[in-house]
C-alpha cells in the first residue's frame, strides 16, 4: 500500500451499473509526519476546489480547520482567536489581541508605509515537543523579512491544521516565498533559528 495514500473511500467501479459514473472519491494524503504534517491534504473527487477570487481591498482569511474565506475587513480580536490574513498589499498574523502587520513586496501604497516588508512565509513542523506529550508535533507559521527577521508568528500546535494549499496560494498572492521547514526536535529548530528564540 502506498503510504502517502493512507485512506481511500470510493465506490467500487466494478459494481456500478452501465451508464453510472463514479460521482466522487475522498482521499487523505498524509505527509511524512502524519496527520499533523503540513503536507497532509484532503482530496474530494478529481477536481480541486477553485480558489476564491480576491477583489481589491479584500483579504484572504485562514483559520485552523476551516476553508479560506474572503473578507472585506478583519473580524474583531474577540471573534478571531487565531488566523492569518493576506491581501495583495499586506499580511496579518492574528493571535488574540496581538496582530502583526507586514507589507507585501508589491505594495507601493502609503497605507502600510511604516510596516516591515515580508519576504517569506515559513510553515515550521517540529516532530517532537520538548515539554508535554513528545509524540505531538509543534506547528508554527512564521513571516520573515529581508534579513530573516521574524515579523510575525502563529503557533497552531494544539489546533486543527491550516490548509497548506490555501497558505501557498495566499503567499503567492502576497508575492512572497512559501517554505516548509521540518525539524525532529525543538532544540533542532532553536539551533537553526537562534535569533527567533528569546
Amino acid at each position: 500500500m502506498d503510504p502517502s495514500h493512507i485512506y481511500d473511500h470510493e465506490e467500487d467501479v466494478d459494481n456500478l451499473s452501465d451508464g453510472e459514473e463514479e460521482l466522487d472519491s475522498e482521499a487523505i494524503h498524509l505527509g511524512p509526519g502524519g496527520i499533523d504534517d503540513p503536507d497532509t491534504s484532503w482530496d474530494v473527487g478529481d477536481e480541486a476546489r477553485p480558489f476564491p477570487v480576491l477583489s481589491p481591498g479584500d483579504y484572504y482569511l485562514l483559520i485552523p480547520g476551516e476553508d479560506v474565506q474572503v473578507v472585506a475587513r478583519l473580524p474583531k480580536p474577540r471573534n478571531l482567536r487565531l488566523g492569518i490574513a493576506v491581501s495583495t498589499q499586506s499580511l496579518v498574523v492574528c493571535v488574540g489581541r496581538r496582530r502583526s502587520w507586514s507589507r507585501s513586496p508589491g505594495d507601493h501604497s502609503t497605507e502600510h508605509a511604516d510596516a516591515p516588508q515580508a519576504e517569506r512565509m515559513l510553515v515550521v513542523f517540529i516532530a517532537h515537543r520538548a515539554r508535554g506529550n513528545p509524540t505531538k508535533p509543534r506547528k508554527y507559521i512564521v513571516i520573515t523579512g529581508p534579513d530573516d527577521e521574524m515579523l510575525g508568528w502563529l503557533d497552531y500546535s494544539n489546533e486543527w491544521n491550516l490548509d497548506a494549499r490555501a497558505l501557498k496560494e495566499m503567499a503567492e498572492t502576497a508575492g512572497i516565498e512559501y517554505v516548509i521547514e521540518r525539524f525532529t526536535s525543538e532544540a533542532d529548530f532553536e539551533r537553526a533559528h537562534p535569533r527567533w528564540v528569546g
